[in-house]
Protein backbone atom coordinates (compact mmCIF):
# COMPACT_ATOMS: atom_id res chain seq x y z
CA UNK A 1 0.00 0.00 0.00
CA UNK A 2 1.60 3.24 -0.94
CA UNK A 3 1.57 5.67 1.78
CA UNK A 4 -0.35 9.60 1.44
CA UNK A 5 2.23 11.96 0.35
CA UNK A 6 3.59 14.30 3.19
CA UNK A 7 3.20 18.07 1.62
CA UNK A 8 0.38 18.61 -1.25
CA UNK A 9 1.05 21.83 -3.17
CA UNK A 10 -2.09 22.88 -3.96
CA UNK A 11 -2.38 25.62 -6.87
CA UNK A 12 -6.21 27.38 -6.83
CA UNK A 13 -5.68 27.31 -10.62
CA UNK A 14 -4.07 25.18 -13.66
CA UNK A 15 -0.54 25.68 -13.01
CA UNK A 16 1.63 26.97 -15.81
CA UNK A 17 3.85 25.15 -17.63
CA UNK A 18 6.94 26.72 -16.26
CA UNK A 19 5.56 26.40 -12.65
CA UNK A 20 5.43 22.46 -13.74
CA UNK A 21 8.71 22.16 -15.07
CA UNK A 22 10.85 24.19 -12.01
CA UNK A 23 8.76 21.21 -9.92
CA UNK A 24 9.49 18.42 -12.28
CA UNK A 25 12.43 16.55 -10.48
CA UNK A 26 10.44 17.57 -6.90
CA UNK A 27 7.48 15.82 -8.50
CA UNK A 28 9.30 12.26 -8.76
CA UNK A 29 9.09 12.29 -4.78
CA UNK A 30 6.74 10.55 -3.26
CA UNK A 31 6.69 13.09 -0.07
CA UNK A 32 5.46 15.46 -2.62
CA UNK A 33 2.28 16.03 -4.83
CA UNK A 34 1.09 19.05 -6.79
CA UNK A 35 -3.08 19.66 -6.90
CA UNK A 36 -4.86 22.04 -9.06
CA UNK A 37 -8.63 23.00 -7.61
CA UNK A 38 -9.60 24.24 -10.84
CA UNK A 39 -9.49 27.38 -12.99
CA UNK A 40 -10.23 30.80 -13.08
CA UNK A 41 -12.38 31.76 -15.63
CA UNK A 42 -12.18 35.87 -15.10
CA UNK A 43 -9.08 36.29 -13.27
CA UNK A 44 -7.58 35.32 -10.10
CA UNK A 45 -8.73 37.23 -7.26
CA UNK A 46 -6.48 40.31 -6.76
CA UNK A 47 -6.77 40.95 -3.49
CA UNK A 48 -5.91 37.30 -2.52
CA UNK A 49 -2.59 38.04 -4.57
CA UNK A 50 -1.99 41.32 -2.93
CA UNK A 51 -2.47 40.20 0.63
CA UNK A 52 -0.91 36.86 -0.02
CA UNK A 53 -3.37 35.00 1.84
CA UNK A 54 -4.91 31.94 0.70
CA UNK A 55 -9.09 31.72 0.48
CA UNK A 56 -11.08 28.68 0.89
CA UNK A 57 -14.54 30.21 -1.29
CA UNK A 58 -15.70 29.05 -4.54
CA UNK A 59 -13.77 26.13 -4.47
CA UNK A 60 -15.07 22.68 -5.13
CA UNK A 61 -14.15 20.37 -1.76
CA UNK A 62 -14.08 17.43 -3.50
CA UNK A 63 -10.62 18.38 -5.20
CA UNK A 64 -9.17 19.07 -1.46
CA UNK A 65 -6.88 16.05 -0.52
CA UNK A 66 -8.38 13.73 1.36
CA UNK A 67 -5.83 12.02 2.76
CA UNK A 68 -3.96 13.76 6.13
CA UNK A 69 -1.04 15.67 4.53
CA UNK A 70 -0.04 18.82 4.87
CA UNK A 71 -0.92 21.89 2.74
CA UNK A 72 1.50 24.31 0.93
CA UNK A 73 -0.72 26.56 -0.80
CA UNK A 74 1.03 28.23 -4.28
CA UNK A 75 -0.29 31.16 -6.60
CA UNK A 76 0.72 30.98 -10.08
CA UNK A 77 2.47 34.16 -9.30
CA UNK A 78 4.53 32.81 -7.04
CA UNK A 79 8.22 32.02 -7.61
CA UNK A 80 9.80 29.25 -5.16
CA UNK A 81 13.34 27.64 -5.20
CA UNK A 82 13.20 24.01 -5.24
CA UNK A 83 15.45 23.99 -2.11
CA UNK A 84 12.20 25.54 -0.27
CA UNK A 85 10.79 22.39 -0.18
CA UNK A 86 13.19 20.38 1.97
CA UNK A 87 12.42 21.96 4.87
CA UNK A 88 8.61 22.31 4.63
CA UNK A 89 8.53 18.27 3.79
CA UNK A 90 10.86 18.12 6.97
CA UNK A 91 7.95 20.40 8.97
CA UNK A 92 5.29 18.11 7.05
CA UNK A 93 6.33 14.75 8.45
CA UNK A 94 6.77 16.21 11.82
CA UNK A 95 3.02 17.44 12.52
CA UNK A 96 1.48 15.64 9.67
CA UNK A 97 -0.61 13.14 12.18
CA UNK A 98 -0.06 15.75 14.95
CA UNK A 99 -4.30 16.43 15.87
CA UNK A 100 -3.28 20.03 16.70
CA UNK A 101 -4.20 22.41 13.90
CA UNK A 102 -0.91 23.78 13.39
CA UNK A 103 0.35 26.26 10.50
CA UNK A 104 3.55 27.88 9.13
CA UNK A 105 4.10 31.59 7.92
CA UNK A 106 6.74 32.23 5.62
CA UNK A 107 8.08 35.41 4.26
CA UNK A 108 6.61 36.65 0.93
CA UNK A 109 8.00 39.15 -1.29
CA UNK A 110 5.67 41.12 -3.25
CA UNK A 111 7.84 42.64 -6.34
CA UNK A 112 5.67 45.18 -8.88
CA UNK A 113 7.03 46.03 -12.62
CA UNK A 114 10.47 43.99 -10.48
CA UNK A 115 10.22 46.50 -7.69
CA UNK A 116 10.29 45.38 -3.97
CA UNK A 117 6.44 46.40 -3.05
CA UNK A 118 6.40 44.83 0.31
CA UNK A 119 7.68 42.30 2.58
CA UNK A 120 5.15 40.38 4.05
CA UNK A 121 4.08 37.17 6.67
CA UNK A 122 1.87 35.04 5.36
CA UNK A 123 -0.02 32.02 6.46
CA UNK A 124 0.99 28.98 3.35
CA UNK A 125 1.51 25.26 4.71
CA UNK A 126 -0.77 23.41 7.49
CA UNK A 127 -1.80 20.73 8.58
CA UNK A 128 -4.77 18.41 7.93
CA UNK A 129 -6.39 19.45 11.18
CA UNK A 130 -5.84 22.83 10.64
CA UNK A 131 -6.83 22.78 7.09
CA UNK A 132 -10.68 21.26 8.65
CA UNK A 133 -10.38 24.32 11.07
CA UNK A 134 -9.92 27.08 7.98
CA UNK A 135 -12.54 25.39 5.75
CA UNK A 136 -15.38 25.44 8.12
CA UNK A 137 -14.91 28.54 9.85
CA UNK A 138 -11.93 30.48 7.87
CA UNK A 139 -10.77 31.48 11.47
CA UNK A 140 -6.72 31.92 10.76
CA UNK A 141 -6.87 32.64 14.68
CA UNK A 142 -7.86 28.81 15.23
CA UNK A 143 -4.19 27.60 14.19
CA UNK A 144 -1.54 27.56 15.75
CA UNK A 145 0.87 29.42 13.92
CA UNK A 146 4.84 28.50 13.33
CA UNK A 147 7.43 31.53 12.05
CA UNK A 148 10.25 30.39 9.74
CA UNK A 149 11.64 33.84 8.55
CA UNK A 150 14.51 31.81 6.39
CA UNK A 151 11.40 30.67 3.95
CA UNK A 152 10.93 32.94 1.86
CA UNK A 153 9.09 32.93 -1.62
CA UNK A 154 8.48 35.86 -3.91
CA UNK A 155 5.45 36.90 -6.26
CA UNK A 156 5.58 39.03 -8.89
CA UNK A 157 2.30 41.25 -10.43
CA UNK A 158 2.08 44.14 -12.81
CA UNK A 159 1.46 47.63 -11.85
CA UNK A 160 -1.29 48.02 -14.82
CA UNK A 161 -2.99 45.13 -14.23
CA UNK A 162 -3.48 46.32 -10.56
CA UNK A 163 -4.84 49.34 -11.91
CA UNK A 164 -6.90 47.90 -14.67
CA UNK A 165 -8.58 45.74 -11.60
CA UNK A 166 -8.65 48.14 -9.25
CA UNK A 167 -10.62 50.66 -11.51
CA UNK A 168 -13.37 47.85 -12.08
CA UNK A 169 -14.73 47.57 -8.66
CA UNK A 170 -18.40 48.28 -8.06
CA UNK A 171 -19.27 49.30 -4.29
CA UNK A 172 -22.45 48.14 -3.51
CA UNK A 173 -21.95 46.91 -0.12
CA UNK A 174 -19.68 46.80 2.78
CA UNK A 175 -17.39 43.50 1.68
CA UNK A 176 -17.27 45.94 -1.74
CA UNK A 177 -16.11 49.03 0.11
CA UNK A 178 -13.78 47.01 1.90
CA UNK A 179 -12.21 45.27 -0.32
CA UNK A 180 -11.52 48.12 -2.82
CA UNK A 181 -10.07 50.66 0.14
CA UNK A 182 -8.04 47.83 1.21
CA UNK A 183 -6.77 47.77 -2.61
CA UNK A 184 -6.02 51.03 -3.11
CA UNK A 185 -4.51 50.81 0.84
CA UNK A 186 -1.80 48.61 -0.19
CA UNK A 187 -1.43 50.29 -3.58
CA UNK A 188 -0.53 53.06 -1.21
CA UNK A 189 -3.11 55.46 -3.24
CA UNK A 190 -4.19 57.88 -0.19
CA UNK A 191 -6.16 60.04 -2.31
CA UNK A 192 -8.49 57.50 -3.43
CA UNK A 193 -8.37 55.50 0.43
CA UNK A 194 -9.44 59.58 1.63
CA UNK A 195 -12.10 59.38 -0.45
CA UNK A 196 -13.73 56.03 -0.44
CA UNK A 197 -13.33 56.18 3.85
CA UNK A 198 -15.07 59.68 3.84
CA UNK A 199 -18.43 58.57 2.36
CA UNK A 200 -21.05 57.55 4.62
CA UNK A 201 -23.78 55.80 1.82
CA UNK A 202 -22.71 52.28 2.86
CA UNK A 203 -22.84 51.59 6.74
CA UNK A 204 -21.11 48.77 7.69
CA UNK A 205 -22.31 45.87 9.96
CA UNK A 206 -19.21 44.27 10.18
CA UNK A 207 -16.36 45.11 12.96
CA UNK A 208 -13.91 43.28 11.06
CA UNK A 209 -14.12 45.16 7.72
CA UNK A 210 -15.06 48.62 9.64
CA UNK A 211 -12.19 48.04 11.39
CA UNK A 212 -9.61 47.43 8.40
CA UNK A 213 -11.42 50.42 6.21
CA UNK A 214 -10.58 53.21 9.00
CA UNK A 215 -7.29 51.69 10.25
CA UNK A 216 -6.80 52.09 6.33
CA UNK A 217 -7.68 55.43 6.44
CA UNK A 218 -5.41 56.57 9.69
CA UNK A 219 -1.94 55.56 7.25
CA UNK A 220 -3.31 57.88 4.02
CA UNK A 221 -4.27 60.47 6.60
CA UNK A 222 -1.16 60.59 7.75
CA UNK A 223 0.49 60.31 4.97
CA UNK A 224 -1.03 63.34 3.35
CA UNK A 225 0.45 65.40 5.82
CA UNK A 226 -2.92 65.28 8.39
CA UNK A 227 -1.17 63.68 11.34
CA UNK A 228 -3.41 65.44 14.15
CA UNK A 229 -6.28 63.53 12.43
CA UNK A 230 -4.93 60.64 12.08
CA UNK A 231 -4.50 60.78 15.72
CA UNK A 232 -7.92 61.42 16.75
CA UNK A 233 -9.18 59.17 14.33
CA UNK A 234 -7.13 56.39 16.01
CA UNK A 235 -8.28 56.55 19.89
CA UNK A 236 -11.43 56.00 18.45
CA UNK A 237 -10.98 53.40 17.03
CA UNK A 238 -8.33 51.87 19.67
CA UNK A 239 -11.97 52.37 22.12
CA UNK A 240 -13.75 50.17 19.87
CA UNK A 241 -10.98 47.53 19.43
CA UNK A 242 -7.77 47.46 21.60
CA UNK A 243 -5.79 44.03 19.84
CA UNK A 244 -4.96 45.20 16.00
CA UNK A 245 -1.30 45.58 15.60
CA UNK A 246 -1.70 47.66 12.31
CA UNK A 247 -3.64 50.34 14.00
CA UNK A 248 -1.08 50.69 16.90
CA UNK A 249 1.64 50.88 14.31
CA UNK A 250 0.21 53.53 12.16
CA UNK A 251 -0.88 55.30 15.42
CA UNK A 252 2.99 55.36 16.95
CA UNK A 253 4.29 56.59 13.02
CA UNK A 254 0.81 59.32 13.52
CA UNK A 255 2.87 60.33 17.28
CA UNK A 256 6.49 60.51 15.81
CA UNK A 257 4.90 62.83 13.11
CA UNK A 258 4.33 65.37 15.79
CA UNK A 259 7.29 64.98 17.64
CA UNK A 260 5.34 62.75 21.20
CA UNK A 261 8.08 60.55 21.44
CA UNK A 262 7.14 59.19 24.43
CA UNK A 263 3.71 58.37 23.74
CA UNK A 264 5.14 56.88 20.10
CA UNK A 265 6.90 54.86 22.06
CA UNK A 266 4.12 53.39 24.09
CA UNK A 267 2.11 52.85 20.98
CA UNK A 268 4.52 50.89 19.63
CA UNK A 269 5.16 48.64 22.57
CA UNK A 270 1.27 47.67 22.41
CA UNK A 271 1.90 46.66 19.01
CA UNK A 272 4.25 44.31 19.68
CA UNK A 273 2.16 42.61 22.20
CA UNK A 274 -0.87 41.95 19.74
CA UNK A 275 -1.64 38.86 18.48
CA UNK A 276 -1.14 38.55 14.91
CA UNK A 277 -4.07 36.90 13.51
CA UNK A 278 -6.74 38.69 15.94
CA UNK A 279 -9.76 38.57 13.41
CA UNK A 280 -10.70 36.34 10.66
CA UNK A 281 -11.73 39.80 8.32
CA UNK A 282 -8.69 42.09 9.36
CA UNK A 283 -6.41 41.43 6.36
CA UNK A 284 -3.91 43.99 7.08
CA UNK A 285 -2.06 42.43 9.69
CA UNK A 286 -0.21 40.71 6.90
CA UNK A 287 1.99 43.64 5.88
CA UNK A 288 2.73 44.15 9.55
CA UNK A 289 6.78 43.30 9.67
CA UNK A 290 8.19 41.74 12.28
CA UNK A 291 10.51 44.41 12.73
CA UNK A 292 8.23 47.32 12.49
CA UNK A 293 7.33 48.13 15.95
CA UNK A 294 11.63 47.52 16.75
CA UNK A 295 11.73 50.63 14.31
CA UNK A 296 9.43 52.73 15.53
CA UNK A 297 10.84 52.28 19.08
CA UNK A 298 14.36 53.17 17.88
CA UNK A 299 12.94 56.05 16.36
CA UNK A 300 11.36 57.63 19.54
CA UNK A 301 14.81 57.18 21.08
CA UNK A 302 16.40 58.99 18.48
CA UNK A 303 13.80 61.66 18.49
CA UNK A 304 13.80 61.75 22.54
CA UNK A 305 17.78 61.99 21.76
CA UNK A 306 18.73 58.89 23.88
CA UNK A 307 21.19 58.50 21.42
CA UNK A 308 23.04 55.72 23.50
CA UNK A 309 20.16 53.10 23.91
CA UNK A 310 19.17 53.94 20.20
CA UNK A 311 22.59 53.13 19.33
CA UNK A 312 22.22 49.44 21.27
CA UNK A 313 19.21 48.87 19.65
CA UNK A 314 20.55 49.74 16.09
CA UNK A 315 21.77 45.89 15.47
CA UNK A 316 18.93 44.26 16.64
CA UNK A 317 16.81 46.27 14.18
CA UNK A 318 19.57 45.95 11.31
CA UNK A 319 18.94 41.94 12.36
CA UNK A 320 15.13 41.86 12.20
CA UNK A 321 14.36 44.24 8.72
CA UNK A 322 14.09 41.97 5.54
CA UNK A 323 17.14 42.79 3.21
CA UNK A 324 15.54 43.94 0.72
CA UNK A 325 14.49 47.23 3.28
CA UNK A 326 17.32 47.46 4.58
CA UNK A 327 18.63 50.49 2.32
CA UNK A 328 15.08 52.73 3.54
CA UNK A 329 15.71 51.58 7.03
CA UNK A 330 19.34 53.02 6.30
CA UNK A 331 18.09 56.63 4.84
CA UNK A 332 15.37 56.83 7.47
CA UNK A 333 18.12 56.14 10.37
CA UNK A 334 20.98 58.95 9.05
CA UNK A 335 17.91 60.86 8.10
CA UNK A 336 16.92 60.86 11.68
CA UNK A 337 20.08 61.14 13.28
CA UNK A 338 21.44 63.92 11.14
CA UNK A 339 18.22 66.03 12.48
CA UNK A 340 19.64 65.03 16.25
CA UNK A 341 23.00 66.51 15.04
CA UNK A 342 24.72 62.84 15.93
CA UNK A 343 26.83 62.90 12.65
CA UNK A 344 29.23 60.45 13.34
CA UNK A 345 26.41 58.13 14.74
CA UNK A 346 24.89 58.14 11.10
CA UNK A 347 27.82 58.16 9.34
CA UNK A 348 28.21 54.74 11.23
CA UNK A 349 25.28 53.26 10.21
CA UNK A 350 25.30 54.87 6.17
CA UNK A 351 28.88 53.80 5.32
CA UNK A 352 27.79 50.03 5.06
CA UNK A 353 25.25 51.35 2.23
CA UNK A 354 27.77 53.64 0.98
CA UNK A 355 30.31 50.31 0.45
CA UNK A 356 27.79 48.56 -1.15
CA UNK A 357 26.19 50.81 -3.50
CA UNK A 358 27.96 54.54 -3.54
CA UNK A 359 25.29 56.23 -6.36
CA UNK A 360 22.48 55.35 -4.36
CA UNK A 361 23.73 56.85 -1.56
CA UNK A 362 24.83 59.79 -3.06
CA UNK A 363 21.72 61.42 -1.24
CA UNK A 364 22.56 60.71 2.02
CA UNK A 365 26.02 61.62 1.29
CA UNK A 366 24.87 65.11 0.26
CA UNK A 367 22.50 65.13 3.37
CA UNK A 368 26.14 65.35 5.43
CA UNK A 369 27.71 67.65 2.74
CA UNK A 370 24.89 70.41 3.91
CA UNK A 371 26.11 69.94 8.01
CA UNK A 372 29.74 70.29 6.92
CA UNK A 373 27.87 73.93 4.65
CA UNK A 374 26.30 74.33 7.81
CA UNK A 375 28.13 74.38 10.73
CA UNK A 376 31.69 75.16 8.73
CA UNK A 377 31.00 76.87 5.56
CA UNK A 378 31.54 75.82 1.55
CA UNK A 379 35.45 75.27 1.12
CA UNK A 380 34.97 72.55 4.35
CA UNK A 381 32.02 71.19 2.42
CA UNK A 382 33.35 71.04 -0.78
CA UNK A 383 36.75 69.17 0.88
CA UNK A 384 34.69 66.60 2.61
CA UNK A 385 32.64 65.67 -0.26
CA UNK A 386 35.61 65.70 -2.95
CA UNK A 387 37.51 63.38 -0.40
CA UNK A 388 34.55 61.19 0.36
CA UNK A 389 34.17 61.04 -3.80
CA UNK A 390 37.64 60.23 -3.83
CA UNK A 391 37.53 56.80 -2.06
CA UNK A 392 34.52 56.09 -3.54
CA UNK A 393 34.34 57.25 -7.13
CA UNK A 394 30.66 55.54 -8.05
CA UNK A 395 29.49 58.85 -6.30
CA UNK A 396 30.23 60.98 -9.28
CA UNK A 397 27.86 58.61 -11.48
CA UNK A 398 25.39 60.37 -10.09
CA UNK A 399 24.30 63.88 -11.56
CA UNK A 400 22.81 65.02 -8.35
CA UNK A 401 26.13 65.07 -6.31
CA UNK A 402 28.22 66.16 -9.42
CA UNK A 403 25.86 69.64 -9.37
CA UNK A 404 26.35 69.85 -5.79
CA UNK A 405 30.15 69.81 -6.28
CA UNK A 406 29.89 71.97 -9.07
CA UNK A 407 28.08 75.12 -7.34
CA UNK A 408 30.21 74.69 -4.40
CA UNK A 409 33.20 75.02 -6.25
CA UNK A 410 32.03 78.30 -8.66
CA UNK A 411 30.47 79.63 -4.67
CA UNK A 412 34.38 78.92 -3.30
CA UNK A 413 36.28 80.19 -6.72
CA UNK A 414 37.50 76.19 -7.19
CA UNK A 415 38.09 76.76 -10.97
CA UNK A 416 39.70 73.19 -10.95
CA UNK A 417 36.68 70.91 -9.48
CA UNK A 418 34.40 73.18 -10.88
CA UNK A 419 36.02 72.63 -14.35
CA UNK A 420 36.06 68.54 -13.84
CA UNK A 421 32.41 68.65 -12.76
CA UNK A 422 31.63 70.12 -15.81
CA UNK A 423 33.14 67.27 -17.56
CA UNK A 424 30.78 64.87 -14.99
CA UNK A 425 27.67 66.93 -15.81
CA UNK A 426 27.93 66.44 -19.87
CA UNK A 427 28.04 62.41 -19.23
CA UNK A 428 24.20 62.66 -18.41
CA UNK A 429 21.37 63.01 -20.70
CA UNK A 430 19.39 65.84 -18.01
CA UNK A 431 22.93 68.19 -18.14
CA UNK A 432 21.05 71.94 -18.39
CA UNK A 433 23.02 73.76 -21.78
CA UNK A 434 23.79 76.57 -19.53
CA UNK A 435 25.99 73.74 -17.75
CA UNK A 436 27.17 73.10 -21.32
CA UNK A 437 27.70 76.67 -22.22
CA UNK A 438 29.53 76.57 -18.95
CA UNK A 439 32.18 73.98 -19.98
CA UNK A 440 32.17 75.25 -23.71
CA UNK A 441 33.47 78.68 -22.40
CA UNK A 442 35.92 77.40 -20.01
CA UNK A 443 37.15 75.15 -22.42
CA UNK A 444 37.85 78.20 -25.19
CA UNK A 445 39.51 80.60 -22.42
CA UNK A 446 41.95 77.44 -22.18
CA UNK A 447 42.65 77.18 -25.93
CA UNK A 448 41.20 74.15 -26.00
CA UNK A 449 39.29 74.99 -29.29
CA UNK A 450 38.63 71.60 -30.73
CA UNK A 451 36.57 70.15 -27.08
CA UNK A 452 34.51 73.31 -27.39
CA UNK A 453 33.46 72.42 -30.45
CA UNK A 454 32.73 68.90 -29.77
CA UNK A 455 30.35 69.82 -26.53
CA UNK A 456 28.46 72.57 -28.48
CA UNK A 457 27.88 69.78 -31.36
CA UNK A 458 26.54 67.46 -28.32
CA UNK A 459 24.15 70.16 -27.45
CA UNK A 460 22.87 70.92 -30.87
CA UNK A 461 22.37 67.50 -32.03
CA UNK A 462 21.38 66.43 -28.51
CA UNK A 463 23.92 63.44 -28.49
CA UNK A 464 23.37 60.69 -26.15
CA UNK A 465 26.37 59.03 -24.94
CA UNK A 466 29.60 60.34 -22.27
CA UNK A 467 31.88 62.87 -23.27
CA UNK A 468 35.39 61.95 -22.41
CA UNK A 469 37.85 64.22 -20.51
CA UNK A 470 40.70 64.63 -22.06
CA UNK A 471 43.89 63.47 -20.26
CA UNK A 472 45.53 66.31 -18.87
Amino acid sequence: MTSAPALSIIIPSRPTPEMRESFRFALRSPDIEMVALGVEHTHEDLLRLITGRPSFANWDANRWPESTTCRFWLERSDEVAVGLLNPLVEWARDCMNDTRPRGLLLVRELRVNDETWAEQIVPRVWNHHAHQQLIKTGNWSSVEWEYMPELRIRSALGQGHLEQESAAFEINDEYELFRTTLLHHLMEDRETVLALTSQDSIQSQNMGYWLSIQTSRVDALRKAGRPEEAVELSLRLLKAYDGYAQLWFYFGCALLDLGEFIRAMGAFRRAEKCERFTHVTLYSENSVWEWQSTLGKLFSLIGLGDIEEARSQMKLAFQRVPEVMSQRLTEQLVTSLLQQNEVLTAWDVMEPLLALNPSRAAHLVLAFGEVYLNQEGPIAALKWLVTVSNQYERLLRNYNFCETCYELAVAVNDQHTAHEMLWMMVEFDQVSDTHIDSLVADLLERGRLDEAEKIKHKKSANVDGPAKSPTE
